[in-house]
């Protein structure tokens, strides 16, 4: 029996993947012929990931919430996309790597692992789903920035430690 709760998690889901995949294909509507735009992001990722090597400890990173004043230093620094201004890198791994560093990293990837694995044991296909799809979003973007996108994931956590804590 699908409830209230399970309903409007997949309403949302839906609507999310619905703006998600209208965004990918606006290059499309535009006369664009690429099937895949990156809007400079792979640039990004290639020039901050230099910028973290070279300058900064790769190890430990640059600082949790810092990237907003060294994005734009390092933007300044290798001449990159200086007309307008990244205080984000479009990515929450890189920005994860950025400014925590390799241990940091590290230490995301594994809570991230121990999410999917406890989302794969709850046996419950649409909360399994709905959390690889939230992981491939952060791939190429930042949803971690966004309240909106903050509550669904969350909310995606819950459910995930939902069975967990209720016999406790």
């Amino acid at each position: 029996m699908v409830t209230i709760k399970k309903k409007i998690i997949i309403i949302l889901m839906i609507v999310i993947s619905v703006f998600s995949i209208a965004s990918l294909s606006m290059p499309l509507l535009k006369g664009s012929t690429a099937l895949f735009y990156d809007s400079g992001r792979i640039d990004a990722f290639k020039y901050f990931s230099k910028c973290l090597i070279e300058n900064f400890n790769p190890w430990i990173g640059i600082g949790t919430a810092s990237s907003s004043y060294w994005g734009p230093a390092c933007q300044i620094k290798y001449n990159y996309a200086v007309d307008h201004w990244m205080p984000w890198l479009h990515s929450d791994y890189l920005l994860f790597f950025f400014e925590n560093g390799i241990i940091g990293l590290i230490i995301y990837l594994t809570t991230i692992c121990y999410l999917i694995s406890m989302a794969y044991k709850a046996q419950k296909p649409y909360l399994f789903s709905a959390f690889i799809g939230y992981l491939g979003c952060m791939l190429f973007n930042y949803p971690l920035h966004f309240p909106v996108h903050v509550f669904l994931g969350c909310l995606i956590v819950r459910e995930i430690f939902n069975d967990k804590f209720v016999n406790l």
